[in-house]
């Protein structure tokens, strides 16, 4: 039925576009073949992606044309710059299209009206009633070939993650209280766990699909995004908590940890009660008070870290035990069992905000400046070259691409295009001239758009069935007034492989993308970030006021922590075999796995920095723990400067226990002199920052023991 739908909605779009007197229905027709990427809620959403895109893009050439039509470099510069911010906003951004259609139309359309700048304006309307023209054909058809409820199919998907949360919590329950086989399940339930971590992107892209469609949800919309909000959160609780474990596992206070079975119960019970609601079987069942276990202070001084740890994870608990019954709140509200108005909780983001960009997204920036400055270049020097203007649109639509998903392969790209290009531009010029009408056409048109929608009708091969149609439709040419050019076919396959060029030359310039490098770019920020953050721990900086410039640059450290690792495993993934053997790519992906526990360690230390100590404990602890941050920021430095030089990790986890037993002394001083109370809160959170400090460095000596398994000579060789 998918491919029934995708050939009748581009054949009726087609049929519809010449019977309205449109000199060319490709556009209509590409609409209709972009939209069929997803499924009936996804189409309609990305329909009305694409109206606004072209809209903004109209809108943003027609000023351009307007402004310099007789400044030819004074307008390539505009919309180069126009260019680069669209790409700047489609970096993480879940309505990147929007931008993706604005940058691509705000080229294209002044130079497709260049020879009638008279009708620029006309150009832009007309594209603009091709875009309405092929959401409307696709919604329709959709609506009758295989309908669908998307308020449905949304709550389902968020009742299976919420089932999912339930298992995680499940596991690590069983782990803290030193289940075997539950620990042995770690990885399946830190598996749904991160599967649940995509919800920032899916479930913002979801509801936006189902509002567009469903009444219900968009009346409820608010109660809806808090629920995303507090599941988002629990999930990252979790993962905080499991990276707890191995702390308590160590602790000599094993045995007696508090018994946390109530608290786990009654999330439990909450995550059910979320989840009967969503599927319709459940009733409004507000939240229960529960009481939290409180930890016995141990006598033995060797007890210390293992205190701080339990102090910790009872801490997470007690965040992911509050938005449990946040999230149940919410869902009851969006399901219509609880009067509205419950506030959006208003809690500290898990990073402080920065303004200051990532510099993996200003690279791509430049990127795609370069590569439309080159096809610009080209096409105002080179007025000859095959294919004309498409060397321009060709170069932004890949560029683009390339340019937020810089991992991309591109080769199958080429070869897919090229191939169906070669076999759209043959039937162009020996099928086509055969028919006298659009029935024909239209007849071998419907085949091959159904064949082509049945054989790739998976999602994951959504891209690969977007080219096969989208550069069919456009090869055909499928006008009022037909005309059969071998000239076009063969500029227009010559001019599709300049961006592949291009590409592969901003591969080296100006900022390298080859993996390898990237790879190891990446990892010396992330040691520079480090370092930064380590010595802005210190108890000197504490009880300093940091001005704007210094919370700003301090966020930005923190967010490199956290986006590095993701950005690594993907470029690992993308390396070539002749820079990385698959054991290396293990190891790899390893230390990128501990470098966000890392990361995730640092974002909660953080967190602490608030608290002031009394004069006391900073003369007694001070020294102490100024000697732990240098070992620590010399670490930073040698993996930031000789990753394939660093020292053992065998002898640093011997260092690391000898001085633990220094601090662990000092602390229980600390405590028996009264400097700092154990049940206030600067005591408390003393302990909790000892154990995270213990965290920090046995994170990075694991990430030491992952690189020193790397080749690095073989990563570091020349190659092109």
């Amino acid at each position: 039925m998918f491919a029934a739908r995708v050939a009748v909605s581009v054949v009726l779009t087609g049929g519809l576009a010449l019977w309205l007197g449109w000199d060319k229905p490709t556009w209509a027709m590409f609409v209709v073949i972009y939209c069929a990427v997803g499924d009936e809620g996804e189409s309609l959403h990305k329909g009305v992606m694409r109206v606004l895109g072209t809209f903004l893009g109209g809108v943003m050439s027609l000023l351009f044309t307007g402004l310099f039509n007789d400044h030819r470099w004074a307008f390539g510069g505009a919309v180069m710059v126009w260019i680069m911010f669209c790409v700047y906003i489609m970096q993480n951004n879940r309505r990147f299209y929007i931008w993706y259609v604005a940058a691509m139309l705000t080229i294209l359309m002044p130079i497709y009206s260049a020879e009638q700048p008279a009708q620029a304006f006309e150009f832009v309307v007309l594209r603009m009633e091709e875009t309405l023209l092929g959401v409307i054909v696709y919604t329709m058809v959709a609506s009758v070939f295989m309908p669908d409820n998307k308020r449905k199919s949304f709550i389902m998907e968020m009742r299976d993650q919420v089932l999912a949360v339930r298992q995680s919590v499940m596991h690590l329950a069983n782990a803290y209280s030193g289940d075997a086989r539950a620990l042995e399940d770690i990885d399946a339930a830190l598996k749904l766990g991160n599967e649940a971590l995509t919800l920032h992107v899916n479930f913002r892209n979801r509801i936006d699909i189902a509002i567009v469609e469903s009444f219900e949800v968009l009346e409820n919309r608010d109660a809806w995004n808090r629920a995303i909000d507090e599941l988002e959160a629990i999930v990252r609780m979790l993962n905080r908590f499991r990276l707890g474990l191995n702390d308590l596992h160590a602790s000599p206070l094993r045995e007696g940890l508090p018994d946390i079975s109530g608290v786990i119960a009654e999330i439990e019970r909450r995550l059910d009660a979320s989840a009967a609601i969503l599927d319709g079987t459940g009733k409004a069942a507000p939240p229960r008070p529960v009481e939290f276990p409180q930890p016995v202070v141990p006598d033995d001084e060797s007890n210390m870290f293992g205190y701080g740890a339990v102090l910790v994870s009872l801490a997470t608990l007690g965040q992911i035990e509050r938005r449990s019954g946040l999230l149940l709140s919410a869902i009851t509200e969006a399901n219509g069992l609880a009067g509205r108005g419950l506030p959006r909780v208003k809690d500290r983001p898990a990073l402080p905000p920065t303004i200051i960009p990532d510099p993996e997204a200003i690279a791509s920036v430049l990127r795609i400046g370069v590569i439309f400055s080159i096809a610009f270049l080209l096409y105002i020097y080179v007025p000859n070259a095959p294919g004309g203007a498409q060397i321009i649109l060709f170069s932004i639509i890949y560029g683009m691409f390339v340019a937020r998903i810089p991992t991309m392969p591109t080769r199958p790209s080429q070869i897919i295009g090229s191939t169906v290009m070669v076999v759209a531009g043959l039937l162009h010029l020996l099928v086509m001239p055969k028919f006298s009408g659009y029935l024909g056409l239209g007849a071998i048109l419907a085949t091959y758009t159904f064949i082509i929608a049945a054989i790739l009708n998976k999602p994951t091969a959504a891209p690969t069935r977007f080219m096969t149609l989208g550069f069919a439709t456009m090869m055909l040419q499928v006008t009022n007034v037909q005309a059969y050019s071998f000239t076009f076919v063969a500029d227009t396959l010559l001019a599709y492989q300049l961006p592949f060029i291009l590409i592969w030359v901003t591969q080296v310039f100006p900022i390298s993308f080859r993996p390898e490098r990237v790879f190891q770019r990446l990892l010396r920020r992330y040691m520079t970030s480090l370092r930064f953050l380590v010595d802005d721990l210190g108890y000197e900086h504490r009880t300093l006021r940091h001005n704007w410039w210094q919370r700003q640059l301090r966020a930005w450290r923190l967010h490199n922590l956290v986006r590095i690792p993701d950005q690594m495993s993907a470029w690992v993934g993308s390396m070539p075999a002749a820079a990385m053997s698959e054991a290396d790519r293990a190891e790899a992906r390893a230390l990128a796995q501990t470098l966000f526990n890392l990361a995730g360690r640092m974002t909660d230390f953080s967190r602490l920095t608030d608290v002031r100590y009394s004069p006391e404990t900073l003369a007694r602890m001070g020294p102490i723990m100024g000697v732990w941050r240098t070992a620590l920021e010399r670490l930073s430095e040698n993996f930031r400067d000789a990753p394939d030089n660093l020292p053992e990790a065998t002898h640093l986890t011997q260092t690391l226990q000898a001085h633990l037993g220094q601090v662990q002394a000092e602390t229980r001083q600390a405590l028996d002199n009264r400097t700092e109370s154990s049940d206030s809160t600067a005591g408390r959170t003393l302990l909790r920052e000892l154990s995270i400090y213990r965290g920090v460095s046995e994170s990075l000596i694991n990430a030491i023991q992952h690189a020193s398994a790397l080749n690095w000579a073989q990563l570091r060789e020349p190659r092109f």
